[in-house]
């Protein structure tokens, strides 16, 4: 049946999918019709081709690691909703995982350094997460640490090396930023993967990484 969203408070439902990349959507949905967020599902991940080739490139890295003896903590900045994240906890069980992300969307002050600036400002925010959203999908959160807030001011030198890091910022500051901090605490052998290098809506990413490689 359709229905009309002020009938969904007569339903009883576990999840709420949502079908398009229009970000306001589960926020609306929270805000005027009082859907918890926790049970709206607006990942573009679910049962996608794109995530899936990305869990499979990062089971076999683990397995190199695994075969050469590499070792070292992982981080993701971008963490969104936890979709990839509760990956690299489980295939990195021992691994400390350090979680970036504002929880909040992008910030302002990011989007400004955009070229895009116009395409960026109407696309998708990732505002619909929140810290407990991600942990509650990880088999491992003991192993995890968050790091809310602006990146790189949450950027913290621990006293360990990275095996493994994903960022997937979207934006040109924050993923350079994020090449500048990791790429000088990985271990011999670790990988970085960068997402959105070739998305047209984020030209940010792509300058990022050649702007660092040079």
């Amino acid at each position: 049946p359709v229905i009309f969203p002020e009938e969904i408070a007569d339903y009883e439902y576990d999840i709420i999918f949502v079908a398009t990349f229009d970000n306001s959507v589960p926020i609306t949905l929270n805000r005027q019709f009082n859907v918890p967020l926790d049970k709206v599902n607006h990942s573009r991940f679910f049962n996608s081709t794109e995530i899936s080739v990305r869990i499979r490139a990062l089971e076999r890295f683990k397995d190199l690691c695994d075969l050469y003896g590499m070792e070292g903590s992982i981080a993701e900045v971008g963490v969104y909703q936890g979709d990839f994240a509760k990956h690299m906890n489980r295939l990195f069980p021992e691994s400390k995982l350090y979680l970036y992300d504002t929880f909040e969307g992008f910030m302002r002050q990011d989007m400004e350094k955009e070229e895009n600036k116009t395409h960026v400002e109407t696309y998708i925010h990732y505002a619909d997460t929140a810290v407990d959203l991600v942990m509650d999908k990880l088999p491992y959160p003991d192993k995890a640490v968050v790091r809310k807030g602006f990146f790189p001011d949450t950027a913290v030198k621990e006293k360990e090396r990275y095996v493994f890091v994903n960022l997937d910022a979207d934006l040109y500051a924050p993923t350079l930023a994020g090449l500048n901090f990791f790429w000088p605490q990985m271990v011999g052998g670790g990988v970085i993967f960068v997402h959105d290098f070739f998305a047209p809506e984020f030209t940010g990413v792509r300058k990022a990484v050649t702007e660092f490689m040079e």
